[in-house]
């Protein structure tokens, strides 16, 4: 799957925060793209649409790549992984916004139960 890049990170930042964000720490961009895309072997370690996004939004809401606006950027980063790849997700506003305060809390961790919530399910 052709997923994001940090150029698109950063067109998704700039659409979400204002064209003044400030990146914190680019490498935790890149971090967070390369834990989406892992691998072990031949195997992707999250096979699904719905778990590359949800590991990308734990990544990008705990790492704080930005100096602020990361909660909104995260979840929109992840939605539109979802859609691009065209699986878009079905949960509400008020769901999401719950999920990524959940995720900010560490009562929510687990990348399968990010990814479930995504999907809207």
């Amino acid at each position: 799957m052709a997923g994001l890049t940090v150029a698109d990170l950063l067109q998704i930042a700039e659409r979400v925060v204002g064209p003044e964000v400030r990146i914190r720490d680019r490498g935790l961009l890149v971090a967070a793209l390369a834990r989406v895309e892992a691998t072990d072997g031949d195997q992707d370690v999250y096979g699904s649409t719905a778990e590359k996004a949800a590991a990308l939004l734990h990544s990008l809401v705990t790492a704080s790549a930005l100096a602020e606006g990361n909660r909104p950027f995260a979840l929109a980063a992840a939605l539109t992984l979802m859609a691009m790849a065209g699986e878009p997700s079905a949960v509400s506003d008020e769901d999401a916004v719950a999920l990524v305060t959940e995720i900010v809390t560490g009562r929510v961790e687990a990348v399968p139960v990010i990814a479930h919530r995504l999907a809207g399910r």
